[in-house]
This record gives C-alpha cells, structure tokens and sequence, in this order.
C-alpha cells in the first residue's frame, strides 16, 4: 500500500480513476468520434495526440517539455488504438488508469533510477527513453493485432455502428437504425 495507509491508496486509486475517466472520456470518446468522421483517422489521432500531450505540459519541466511531449503523444496514440481496436472505451480507460496508478504509485519518483534521458525527469517518466520505447514498442503491437479492424485512411471513422454514413447505409439496406454515434461512444 501507498505508505501504509489504506485510505491514501484508495484516494490514489480513485484519483488515478477520476482522471483516466474523465481524459478517455474527452479525447477517445468525444473528440476521436467527432474528429474521425470530418477528418482522415490518422490526422485526427495525431491533432488529438497534440492536444492531449499541450495539456500535460502544464506541470512539466521547461527543459524537458520536446520529451514529455513526445512520450505522451505516443501515450495518446496507443489509446487511440486500443479504443478503436476493440471498439469499446472501457479498455483505453482501464489502460489509462492503471498507466496513472502505476506512474505514482508503483513507480513513484524515479530520481536517481538511472540517467535522466533513461527514465525522465522526476514524476515524468513517459518522458524517459525507456518508456517511451516501451510505449512505442505496445502501440506496434496493438495496430498489428487489431491491423483488420482500425482503416486509418478515409474521413469517417470506422468503429461498427458509430458512424453516421454506417446508420445511412444500413438504413438504404433495410438494416436497423442505430441512435446517433453520441449517444453510445461508450461502447
């Protein structure tokens, strides 16, 4: 436990929760759906790759801003495969969650783990070669396994039954309706 204390590793393990809910949620729920179907898939992975790496450099160390903005768009496109690739968020999220958890509570502060170009900063390790080589090496494996579902070219996004040019086709075929992609990009 997190220094013993019961109640701190539950605060930490909701916390770590919270968040990886609230980010799938927003990027890989919200965001990926409705950038997938206006943009090629591969370009709205990489502007919400961006724009989820911007936001983590609030707290991020000026000198070490290229390496944890790489590390978390590299972070942020493995998510995005593995919500695409099983067609569900719930993965992504749970994904997320135990890469927070394990963060600051497995791996804690990684000052004097090695160099810091190896394991990043302290509280930044995504920025660390090491993990970002490991990410690299995870996100190779998702789009290989899932190769046959994720289509990254094309302007609509292809997770079945999420997309509106999906509900009009099935519809023109006789198939049935589905509600609108916003009211289950849970799944």
């Amino acid at each position: 436990m997190v220094g013993g204390d019961p109640w701190l590793f539950l605060t930490a393990f909701a916390g770590a929760l919270g968040v990886g809910f609230a980010e799938e949620v927003a990027f890989r729920g919200y965001f990926l759906v409705n950038l997938g179907e206006r943009l090629p898939l591969w370009i709205a992975t990489l502007v919400i790759g961006l724009i989820f790496a911007a936001l983590h450099l609030q707290s991020a160390p000026a000198a070490w801003a290229p390496g944890v903005m790489a590390g978390v768009v590299v972070i942020s496109f493995l998510l995005t495969a593995v919500r695409l690739g099983t067609g569900s968020l719930w993965p992504a999220i749970g994904l997320h969650w135990g890469w927070n958890w394990s963060q600051g509570h497995l791996y804690g502060d990684s000052r004097g783990a090695g160099p810091e170009l190896m394991v990043g900063p302290p509280g930044f390790s995504e920025a660390g070669l090491v993990s970002t080589g490991v990410t690299l090496l995870a996100l190779a494996v998702a789009v290989w396994a899932f190769r046959r579902r994720i289509r990254w070219r094309g302007r609509v996004l292809t997770v079945p039954g999420s997309t509106v040019r999906e509900q009009q086709d099935a519809s023109r075929d006789g198939g049935e309706r589905r509600p609108p992609h916003h009211q289950h990009f849970w799944r």
